[in-house]
């Protein structure tokens, strides 16, 4: 993949799904960078993103939902957060 003026060799595919407009990727290059791929198919052009080292709900696909401290019960460990696998 050429970007920037500079060539990046991918070493895996971490991630993917789909926008509404193409498909989006998380990779990892050969030279250890996390990149966002996001092509538009209604504009044909990719979008790059790069991502943080560490980006532990990417990495373990999982999303952190919020709920308000009301809703959790008497006993309940949790106050601040429920992770929830996809």
């Amino acid at each position: 993949m050429l970007w920037q003026g500079r060539r990046y060799r991918v070493a895996r595919v971490e991630t993917r799904w789909r926008v509404p407009d193409g498909p989006a990727f998380v990779i990892r290059t050969e030279s250890g960078e996390r990149l966002e791929l996001i092509y538009s198919e209604g504009l044909a052009q990719w979008s790059v993103r790069v991502l943080p080292e560490t980006d532990d709900a990417v990495q373990r696909k999982t999303k952190i939902l919020p709920f308000p401290p009301h809703a959790v019960r008497p006993g309940d460990s949790k106050t601040t957060g429920e992770e929830v696998q996809n």
